[in-house]
């Protein structure tokens, strides 16, 4: 399996339309009594092999007050970046991904097999929106929710855990999961010049 983790992530706010939040870690999606979040991931995908299939993980945070549903969207302009998206200049989305219930927020394990082989076969790049199911005035209470960022020294933030074959090509940076026997049993960093498998602690 290959892990891939998101290499952009940030929220936008709608009462603060020119901020940008590249470096959090948490992102935060939903209304409150600020106003609109939404939250955004960039993943790449793997430039040789063919994709068989690929999972989306989403680490909850938790939430600020109460929750409310939320929606997970296909951003098709992958041009964006975390350290310039605002509210003015966020992309718009695509088809939807997934509805997703209040109840369910804890355990976030999305098939997006078919989504991740077609931008494979086009740009190579996959992006989403995360958005509350209900958007409006600022909420109370507030029904925003939190998600691991990419910062996130654990490893919870956004990303792809996908099976390829045959084995993809590596980049100097890529994270892989080992398994044993199906177990998870780490995570290493390949720098490919090197030939080294560099470790990281799951």
């Amino acid at each position: 399996r290959v892990f891939s983790p998101a290499v952009d992530d940030a929220y936008v706010l709608s009462s603060a339309p020119d901020a940008n939040y590249p470096y959090s870690g948490w992102l935060h999606s939903g209304s409150g009594p600020l106003g609109v979040y939404r939250a955004f991931a960039r993943f790449p995908l793997p430039r040789r092999g063919q994709i068989v299939s690929a999972v989306l993980k989403m680490g909850f945070a938790g939430a600020e007050s109460s929750l409310g549903d939320h929606l997970i969207d296909f951003v098709p302009d992958d041009a964006w970046t975390q350290t310039t998206l605002t509210w003015n200049d966020q992309p718009g989305v695509g088809e939807r991904i997934a509805t997703i219930e209040r109840a369910d927020l804890g355990a976030m394990s999305i098939d997006v097999t078919q989504l991740a082989q077609r931008e494979q076969s086009l740009d190579g790049w996959l992006s989403l929106r995360v958005a509350g199911a209900s958007e409006g005035a600022p909420s109370l209470p507030s029904k925003v929710a939190r998600w691991w960022s990419r910062d996130d020294t654990n490893q919870r933030g956004f990303h792809l855990e996908l099976t390829v074959s045959p084995a993809p090509e590596m980049r100097r940076g890529d994270v892989v999961v080992l398994s044993t026997g199906g177990l998870f049993s780490g995570v290493v960093a390949i720098d490919p010049s090197e030939r080294v498998l560099r470790g990281v602690a799951p």
